[in-house]
C-alpha cells in the first residue's frame, strides 16, 4: 500500500511537509477545531471566503459547546509542533494566530477571539477583491 500522504484526492491545497491530518492526530485535536484549522489552511487555495465562513460556523459550534456543556479543548499543541505545521503552509499573520489559538484554546474568550479574527479575514478579502477590481477597472483609463 502506498503512503496516504503521497497522494491527495481533489487538489493539492494540503501539500505540506506536515500534513493537517497528521498534525490533528499527533496532538489529539478535536473534530471541531480540526475543521476550523482545515478551512483556514486551505481557503486561499480552494473555496475562498466560503471556507472562512465554514470556519466561523465550526467556531460558533465550539463556542456553543463550551458555553452550554462546559466543553474544554482536547489538545494543547506544543509551540514547536505548531511552528513545524504552520511553516509548511503559506499563512499570513492572522491565519497563523487563528491556528495557534484554536490549537491551544483554554477559554470561551479564546474561541470568540478566533471567531473575530475569522471575520477580519473575510473583511480583508473583500477589501483586497475590491481593490483589485478598482485597479482592473481604472487600469485601462487612458485619461480621456
Amino acid at each position: 500500500m502506498t503512503d496516504p500522504n503521497d497522494r491527495q484526492v481533489g487538489g493539492d491545497h494540503y501539500r505540506t511537509g506536515y500534513q493537517p491530518w497528521d498534525y490533528f492526530e499527533d496532538w489529539g485535536i478535536g473534530y471541531l477545531e480540526c475543521n476550523v484549522i482545515k478551512y483556514v489552511a486551505r481557503w486561499r487555495k480552494k473555496d475562498g471566503v466560503k471556507d472562512i465562513q465554514k470556519g466561523i460556523h465550526y467556531t460558533d459550534k465550539l463556542i456553543e459547546r463550551a458555553e452550554q456543556l462546559g466543553r474544554c479543548a482536547k489538545a494543547n499543541v506544543p509551540d514547536h509542533a505548531f511552528q513545524v505545521f504552520v511553516d509548511g503552509l503559506s499563512l499570513n499573520h492572522i491565519e497563523k494566530m487563528i491556528v495557534r489559538r484554536i490549537s491551544k484554546w483554554s477559554s470561551i474568550a479564546d474561541l470568540k477571539h478566533v471567531r473575530d479574527q475569522l471575520v477580519v479575514l473575510t473583511q480583508e478579502h473583500h477589501r483586497e477583491t475590491a481593490a483589485m477590481a478598482d485597479e482592473h477597472f481604472n487600469g485601462g483609463d487612458d485619461g480621456c
